[in-house]
């Protein structure tokens, strides 16, 4: 089997695992999701319009790597 298939047998094993636990379809679930990102761009472009809490979460200064400590971004 290819990179692709072996993959995508991967992704639906975890989706069919996650539909059981949740006791919801992947068309349920799908609507969630959906309906999150919907809310998460609502957010994003107007302030307070938002029902998702959802913190700034940028980065207003790099390190000056004085600091003698590592950071990831």
């Amino acid at each position: 089997m290819g990179k692709e298939v072996v993959g995508a047998t991967m992704v639906m094993d975890m989706l069919n695992e996650f539909e059981e636990k949740c006791e919801a379809s992947i068309s349920q679930l799908s609507q969630v999701a959906e309906a999150i990102r919907a809310e998460m761009e609502v957010g994003l472009a107007t302030e307070g319009g938002c029902k998702l809490k959802m913190f700034i979460t940028y980065v207003d200064n790099l390190p000056t790597r004085t600091q003698g400590t590592y950071y990831y971004g």
